[in-house]
C-alpha cells in the first residue's frame, strides 16, 4: 500500500515473543486492575519513565481511536493512489490497444488470401494439386511449407514480386513497401529498404505523428532504372525493379559487382546471388524480407524469415517462419490520450513523492524502498512503461505489440494489488496476497513434478510423438494436465502402451488428483484466514463499549468525512484530493506523527498486556485529549476530536485493554525523530 509501511501485526508471533522477553526482563507479572504505570509523551509518542498512576477511562472524558485515525488517513491516500494509477493504466492500455488494431490487420491479410487466389491458380497444397491437374498448374506454395534452399531463393525472385503486384491490382488504393529487415517503420534507412511506394518523415517530437508521404512513383522509378543505388529505392508497382532492387540490395550486401539495371535483370545471375544471401541470411538468424501494405495509417506488415533445421546433417534444409504485425500511427484522440497517459503518469509520480515523505517523516522509508512489492512491482510498473519507449526502436516491429503485453500484465498486476481499498475487490485481492508465499512455495514443488513427468514423456515417447519431441514441448503439455487432466488418447497408446497407461495413471493421479487441488486448498484457507483478519480489524477500527461518537463527530474536516449535511465536506474532500490536505494540515504532517503515535501505543498496550499476563491482541486503541494533544498538538487534536471524538459514557464497560496507561507531565514534540521510531507497526499502520 502507497502510504503505509510493510509490518507486521502486534498479535503477531514477533511481537508476543518480543512483549515474553520484556515481561521476563521485569521479573514479575502484575494483575490487571493494580496501580498501572503512567506513560507520558515524548516527541509525539510515549515515555515510560513517568511515575505510576491510576489507569481506567473517566466518565464525560474525550477519547479518539488513533487505528481509526489512522486508517482513514492511509485509506484516503491508497484511494487516490489508485485512482492516478488506474487512470494512468487506461490510457496507456487504450494507446497499445488502438495503435496494434488488429481487426483492421486481419482484414488487410485477408484481402491479401483474395489476391493470392486472383493471382494464381491454387494456393497452397501444391504437389497434391499438380499430381491432381497436372504440373503445368500455376501454384503459389506458402512460405512456412517451404523447405529448402532453392525453393526458399525461387520465392524470393518469382512468389515475391508477384505477391506485391497483386496486392497492387487487387487494392489500388493500397501502398506498398518491401524492407530487407522487421525494424520499426521510423528507423527503416533507405539501405533497409527494397522498394517503398511511400516515403518515413520521422515525427518532430514525442506528441507529432510520423508522416508518410506518397512518393512521385513514375519520376522514382525512373531516376533507379538510369542509376540503380542501395541507398535510394524504387517503388513496388514494377515486378522487374522490384526484382532488380532485391538484386542491387542482395550483391552489395554480398560485397559485389551489380553493374547497371539490365545486368541486374540477368536470371543466372539473380539466382546466385539470391541463392547466397538465403545462405548467409538464415546463418545468421535474420529476416529474408518484410512486405509493408499500407492503407491510409494503418500498416499491416509480413515477416518472412527461417532457420537452419540441422545445419550438420541437412545442410540446405530450412524451417521457414512467418510472422505479422499490424499498426496504426494515427488515430482519433491518439494525442490526448497521451497526454493524459503523461499527466496520470507524472501524477502518480507526484504521489509516489508524498509517499515516500510520509514514510521518511515517520521513519519507515528503508522497509519501504527494500520490500519486495516495491521493488517487483510498484517501480517496475512505474517505470518500465517508459522504459519501452526507448528499446522499440531497436526492436523488430513484429516484437511490438508482445513487449507491450507484457509490460500491460505487469501493470495490470499492480492495479489488482492496489485494488485492496476497493470494497468488492478487497476480500479477493487480500486473500490472493496472503497465499502468494504459500502458492510460490508449492509451484516449486509442482513444477518439479510437471519436469520430472516431462522428462520420462519424452523418454517414452518423443521418437514418435509431436508433442514429447523435446523437453520444453513436454514440459508445456504435462502443464496442461493441471488444468484438465491427461488424455485418453494418442499415438503413444497403440505404439508404446505400457509406458502411456503408466504415464495415464501415475500422471494424473499426481497432479490432477493432488497436486492441483492443493491450489484450491491454499487459496480457501487464505480466504478464510483473511476474511477472520478483516472482521476483526474491522472491530478495532470501531468504538469499544462504553463510548459513543460526539453529535458533532465527523465535522473537523477529517480525510474521509461521512456526514453530507455538513457545509465544508466538499471542500475538505477537494483538499484531501487535489492538495494532500487534511485537518487543515498537509498529509506529510499528520500521518506520520499518527503512525508513530499508534506505533508507540500498540507497543505498550502489549507490554501492558503481558505484565497482566495476558496475550495481547490487536483492538481499537483509545487516547484522551490529553494524550493527543501532546502527541499531535492541540490544533491538530482539536480537529481529529471533531471529526472522530468519542465521549466515555459508561466506563464500568470500558476494557483497560483498549486504553493506553495516561500520561504525566511534560511537554512534547508533536513529531519524533525517526531514531525515535520503532521498527513494528499496527495492523493499520501496515
Amino acid at each position: 500500500r502507497s502510504c503505509q509501511p510493510p509490518a507486521p501485526m502486534l498479535s503477531s508471533p514477533r511481537v508476543q515473543a518480543a512483549a515474553d522477553h520484556l515481561a521476563a526482563r521485569r521479573g514479575s507479572l502484575r494483575r490487571r486492575g493494580s496501580p498501572s504505570r503512567s506513560l507520558r509523551y515524548s516527541g509525539g509518542a510515549y515515555d515510560a519513565s513517568a511515575a505510576a498512576g491510576p489507569g481506567g477511562a473517566v466518565k464525560g472524558e474525550t477519547y479518539v481511536n488513533v487505528r481509526a485515525l489512522s486508517h482513514n488517513l492511509s485509506r484516503g491516500q491508497d484511494q487516490k493512489n489508485f485512482s492516478l494509477y488506474l487512470a494512468y493504466f487506461l490510457c496507456y492500455a487504450l494507446l497499445g490497444f488502438l495503435r496494434y488494431d488488429s481487426p483492421e490487420g486481419y482484414s488487410s491479410l485477408a484481402w491479401l488470401e483474395d489476391a493470392l487466389d486472383d493471382e494464381y491458380d491454387a494456393v497452397g497444397d501444391c504437389e497434391e494439386r499438380r499430381l491432381e491437374l497436372g504440373d503445368d498448374l500455376d501454384c503459389y506454395e506458402r512460405f512456412v511449407d517451404l523447405g529448402d534452399v532453392d525453393k526458399v531463393r525461387n520465392w524470393l525472385q518469382s512468389d515475391l514480386p508477384r505477391i506485391v503486384t497483386a496486392v497492387k491490382s487487387y487494392c489500388p488504393a493500397c501502398e506498398v513497401a518491401v524492407t530487407r529487415i522487421a525494424a520499426n517503420l521510423e528507423t527503416l534507412t533507405d539501405e533497409d529498404k527494397i522498394c517503398s511506394d511511400f516515403s518515413v518523415i520521422a515525427r518532430a517530437s514525442l506528441f507529432d505523428e510520423p508522416n508518410y508521404e506518397t512518393r512521385d512513383c513514375a519520376a522514382a522509378n525512373e531516376a533507379w532504372r538510369v542509376a540503380p543505388s542501395s541507398i535510394t529505392s524504387p517503388c513496388c508497382e514494377d515486378a522487374n525493379l522490384l526484382r532488380a532492387a532485391f538484386a542491387k540490395r542482395t550483391l552489395d550486401y554480398l560485397g559485389r559487382d551489380s553493374g547497371g539495371y539490365q545486368a541486374l535483370l540477368d536470371a543466372r545471375r539473380l539466382e546466385e546471388a539470391l541463392g547466397e544471401y538465403v545462405r548467409v541470411t538464415l546463418g545468421f538468424g535474420d529476416g529474408l524480407a518484410q512486405v509493408i501494405i499500407k492503407r491510409g495509417n494503418h500498416f499491416t506488415g509480413l515477416v518472412y524469415t527461417g532457420r537452419w533445421r540441422d545445419p550438420r546433417w541437412l545442410p540446405g534444409r530450412a524451417r521457414m517462419i512467418n510472422r505479422y504485425y499490424s499498426l496504426s500511427t494515427s488515430y482519433p484522440g491518439s494525442v490526448a490520450l497521451l497526454v493524459l497517459a503523461v499527466v496520470f503518469w507524472a501524477l502518480e509520480v507526484v504521489h509516489e513523492g508524498v509517499c515516500m515523505a510520509v514514510l521518511h517523516r515517520a521513519g519507515r522509508l528503508r522497509e519501504r524502498l527494500v520490500s519486495p512489492v516495491f521493488l517487483c512491482l510498484q517501480l517496475p510498473s512505474v517505470l518500465l512503461p517508459w522504459v519501452m519507449l526507448l528499446v522499440f526502436p531497436a526492436m523488430p516491429q513484429d516484437w511490438h505489440p508482445f513487449a507491450s503485453a507484457v509490460v500491460e500484465i505487469i501493470m495490470f498486476v499492480r492495479i489488482f494489488h492496489e485494488g485492496r481499498v476497493v470494497g468488492p475487490l478487497a476480500l479477493i485481492v487480500k486473500t490472493i496476497s496472503n497465499a502468494v508465499a504459500q502458492l510460490g512455495a508449492f509451484s516449486v514443488v509442482v513444477g518439479g513434478t510437471v519436469a520430472f513427468f516431462a522428462m520420462l514423456s519424452v523418454q517414452l515417447f518423443g521418437v514418435f510423438e509431436e508433442d514429447y519431441r523435446s523437453f520444453g514441448h513436454a514440459f508445456s503439455a504435462v502443464f496442461m494436465v493441471i488444468v484438465e487432466g491427461s488424455p485418453f488418447d494418442g499415438d503413444r497408446f497403440s505404439l508404446a502402451p505400457a509406458g502411456a497407461y503408466l504415464i495415464l495413471y501415475t500422471l494424473n493421479f499426481t497432479i490432477f488428483l493432488m497436486q492441483a487441488q492443493f491450489y484450491i486448498a491454499i487459496l480457501v484457507g487464505s480466504f478464510d484466514a483473511t476474511r477472520e483478519a478483516e472482521e476483526v480489524s474491522d472491530s478495532a477500527r470501531r468504538l469499544p463499549p462504553g463510548f459513543e461518537a460526539l453529535p458533532a463527530a465527523g465535522k473537523g474536516g477529517g480525510a474521509d468525512p461521512t456526514h453530507p449535511e455538513d457545509a465544508g465536506r466538499v471542500g475538505r474532500w477537494l483538499g484531501a484530493v487535489f492538495a494532500y490536505r487534511a485537518y487543515g494540515k498537509f498529509i506529510w504532517e499528520v500521518l506520520p506523527p499518527v503512525i508513530v503515535t499508534l506505533t508507540r501505543a500498540e507497543a505498550d498496550q502489549a507490554e501492558a498486556s503481558v505484565a497482566a499476563g495476558e496475550k495481547h491482541e490487536a483492538g481499537p486503541v483509545m487516547l484522551s485529549r490529553s494524550q493527543l494533544e501532546e502527541a499531535l498538538g492541540a490544533d491538530l487534536a482539536a480537529a481529529v476530536m471533531l471529526d472522530l471524538g468519542a465521549l466515555c459514557v459508561n466506563p464500568s464497560l470500558v476494557e483497560d485493554a483498549v486504553l493506553v496507561p495516561s500520561q504525566g507531565a511534560g511537554a512534547a514534540s508533536p513529531l519524533p525523530a525517526a531514531s525515535e521510531t520503532t521498527p513494528a507497526a499496527g495492523a493499520d499502520a501496515a
